[in-house]
This record gives C-alpha cells, structure tokens and sequence, in this order.
C-alpha cells in the first residue's frame, strides 16, 4: 500500500528525468509546502521500502522537490510499467487492475493527494489531469469500489494549454465512502 502511495503521487506530481540515451535516471516529485505531512510520508515510504533517502530542494513557487536519483530504482520501476509517463499520455498501471481495493486505494490516494483537491462546493472531491484516459481508469477503479463520479472538461484555448479534465466525486454515499 505504502508502494502503491508513492507510484499513485508519482503520477499526479512527478517529473522523469532521463539521460541524452532516453534511460530514466531520477524521479522528481512536486510537493507543496502547505503540506509538510505530506512530504515527510513520501520520505519515510522511500527510507522504509528502499533504505534510500531522497534528495530535497527548492522548486518554483512555494514547493519542493524530493528526488529520487537511484538509476536501479528507475530501472525496477520502468521495467514494471510503473514509471510515470507525460502527463498526456499516462495510463493506470496494469498490475493495479488485479489489487486488493487496499491498494487501489491507496494508489488513489497518493494521486489526490499530488493532483487533486477538496471543492468548496458540496464538499466534493476532484481530480486533475490533461489525460482523459486516465480518468476514465480511475473512474472505473473508483465505482469497483462504490464510488460514483463523473469527468468534466475545461478548453483552455486562451492560455494555449492543453484541455483540462476534472473528475467530481458525486453524490454524499460517494463522498463518504472516498
């Protein structure tokens, strides 16, 4: 599960640095600094799973960086399907299909907690991304565990950036049992 996390927040805040013959060679995760407990979970899961301490530095605006500069971690990671792609181009690990909904959960959990937030509005839960594939995989992980919800878009032509897909946990059963 702690595994599951770490892969989950890679997703949402990570950067794969690679090397001029395309090998990935560090993994750079954004963590804002409004969420030191946050951090502190990320360091502590790459100290316990993998006896290796993540680099810290200053990122843009108020965050950091935690770093995660192991070419064999890369590698283990990339040799199964775990390492995050571009953001337009990501796709739910195909091992989580066949997880106990524990580490589903927590896969999902890591996500929102780099990618998505709490709305103001009914308090609702959402998650961000510009790849709508992925969010139709974590809207099918989410309702195989009974919660509901649903993907809307945003056009952002004016700031010549991508579309921005939101997904919206539904429903107060649904915000509960997230």
């Amino acid at each position: 599960e702690e595994f599951a996390y770490l892969i989950g927040y890679s997703y949402g805040g990570g950067y794969v640095e690679k090397n001029k013959l395309g090998y990935p060679v560090s993994l750079s995760l954004a963590c804002s600094n409004d969420y030191p407990e946050i951090k502190e979970k990320l360091k502590n899961i790459c100290e316990n799973l993998f006896d290796y301490k993540m680099s810290v530095r200053k990122g843009d605006g108020n965050l950091e960086r935690l770093d995660i500069c192991s070419v064999y971690l890369m590698q283990f990671l990339q040799e199964n399907d775990l390492l995050k792609q571009k953001s337009g181009e990501i796709s739910m690990p195909a091992i989580l299909w066949n997880s106990p909904s524990s580490v589903q959960a927590a896969f999902l959990s890591g996500y929102f907690d780099a990618d998505g937030y709490a709305s103001g509005k009914k308090k609702g839960y959402v998650f961000n991304s510009i790849c709508k594939s992925f969010l139709k995989d974590v809207q099918t992980l989410l309702l195989s565990n009974g919660v509901v919800s649903k993907i809307y878009s945003e056009q952002r032509v004016q700031e010549n950036w991508n579309t921005i897909y939101s997904l919206c946990i539904v429903g107060k059963s649904s915000q509960e049992s997230f």
